[in-house]
């Protein structure tokens, strides 16, 4: 009765959008049935009869049960091997030469271990389904995520969990390469959480057999199935998983503390349009008062984009600064520079905007802090008395050796001009010897660039 027993997601909340997105895309594309009916195929003699010893011989039969079981012809490939010397971290390869069938190679010394071999013949195979096809261009930004989530839903999940895979893509004369190497795009727990999604669009009232399954997956499907059938917070229609996902942004919805799967989804639907609505005003001011953090992240992204500014949206979202929560402090404070707010503007009832950035200047968060010192630096020299506390994240960041420093060095110079300059003319604002590593790291800086300009300059 207290909700502690309340069933919660077992992944982020934009990666659980993300998932149940390309899933109903997946639906849509290869239909209801096949996906909700396929097996889930499993590293066993059931579901791979024939002998394997690990040999090349062994390839084909195994390639053409893959095969079977993703919905594709065997007979359309060329299967080959490579070895170290040829690819580098690579387990295999998708090649599209012009004119010709497609090509999939395999790292030979990877042929004793079965499962990763079905693994990474999987995601060749689900290359080929997806730019074979014509679905895909392959230079989508989630392109490696979707061919990691097609064998999932083909009922391959078990060996994707397993055997994590990452790849990149390769641009040559004869054609495109797609290297794929171990530690994957999506996680055994996305992995698994698809498959808690599938099983709940089959209606099932528990997660199957988890055998063979690693057990971050295990945990994600089980998680996964149990909050579906608990809160229905599920992007896809039960009753026809390929049905379009636009119909989301015409239902009722309450962004306040309605599903946040379908707040979250329509606020990033909404930030594609080119200018924002009197009524998704409404509900992005709405949303600032959910509970989860990403809706509430996507809400000041929304607004960021109204033009022109209200003063009850810009109080709104001022009052992101103060949040508990760092990302809402951030893009909060990305938003106050989106709004081109005068210096010393005053927010409602609150302090100046700029005591409030230089307050966020010493945030533990240092993307937070960035972001403030980026709207101080947008001022210029207007911001100078901010310059003392940008140096001093300066240094914390030197100290850490962040990759925040060089943006943090880019701001202060916009308020100063001369860092070099400021820093001999104000030699008491850093403790002794933190001046000097900064003044190293301007010279660094200055040979970096000189290095970087002066074959160019040759050039031309």
């Amino acid at each position: 009765m207290f909700g502690w027993f309340r069933p919660s997601c077992p992944v982020d909340l934009q990666d659980k959008v993300w998932v149940e997105q390309r899933l109903q895309w997946l639906f849509e594309r290869f239909d209801d049935r096949r996906i909700l009916e396929a097996p889930r195929v499993l590293p066993t003699r059931e579901f791979f009869p024939e002998p394997y010893a690990g040999t090349a011989d062994d390839l084909p039969a195994l390639f053409a049960r893959v095969c079977q079981y993703m919905g594709a012809d065997a007979s359309r490939f060329q299967l080959k091997l490579f070895t170290r010397e040829d690819r580098k971290d690579a387990l295999g390869l998708y090649h599209q030469p012009r004119g010709e069938l497609p090509h999939i190679w395999l790292l030979r010394s990877l042929l004793p271990d079965q499962e990763a071999v079905v693994a990474t013949l999987a995601h060749e195979v689900a290359h080929d389904l997806l730019l074979g096809a014509g679905l895909v261009s392959g230079d989508e930004p989630d392109h490696e995520h979707l061919t990691d989530l097609l064998p999932v839903v083909l009922g391959m999940g078990t060996f994707h969990a397993n055997t994590a895979i990452k790849e990149s893509k390769e641009s040559m004369e004869t054609g495109t390469f797609w290297q794929i190497r171990r530690s994957g795009y999506i996680t055994a727990a996305l992995s698994g959480y698809a498959m808690g999604v599938i099983e709940y669009l089959r209606h099932r009232k528990s997660a199957p057999s988890v055998a063979y399954l690693k057990i971050d997956a295990v945990h994600a499907m089980r998680a996964g199935h149990k909050y579906l059938m608990k809160t229905n917070d599920c992007l896809l229609d039960p009753k026809r998983p390929s049905a379009t996902l636009a119909r989301l942004t015409s239902e009722p919805l309450d962004f306040g503390g309605g599903a946040p799967s379908r707040c979250l989804y329509v606020l990033n639907t909404w930030w594609d349009d080119e200018a924002v609505k009197p009524p998704q005003v409404e509900a992005a001011l709405a949303a600032l008062r959910h509970k989860e953090i990403a809706v509430q992240t996507a809400a000041i992204d929304l607004l960021a984009k109204v033009q022109p500014v209200p003063e009850r949206v810009v109080d709104a979202v001022l009052l992101g600064l103060l949040s508990p929560h760092h990302s809402v402090r951030e893009r909060a404070a990305v938003a106050a520079g989106a709004f081109k707010l005068p210096y010393d503007f005053l927010a409602k009832d609150r302090e100046p905007l700029s005591e409030l950035l230089l307050s966020l200047l010493e945030d533990r968060d240092t993307k937070a802090a960035l972001a403030a010192a980026v709207v101080l630096a947008s001022h210029g020299p207007e911001a100078i008395g901010a310059a003392p506390a940008i140096l001093q994240r300066l240094a914390t960041e030197l100290v850490r050796h962040s990759e925040f420093f060089d943006p943090l060095i880019d701001c202060l110079q916009r308020i100063v001009g001369n860092v070099k300059q400021y820093l001999e003319e104000n030699p008491d604002l850093l403790p002794e010897g933190q001046d000097e590593l900064i003044h190293d790291q301007l010279r660094a800086r200055r040979r970096g660039r000189s290095h970087t300009n002066g074959p160019r300059e040759a050039m031309m």
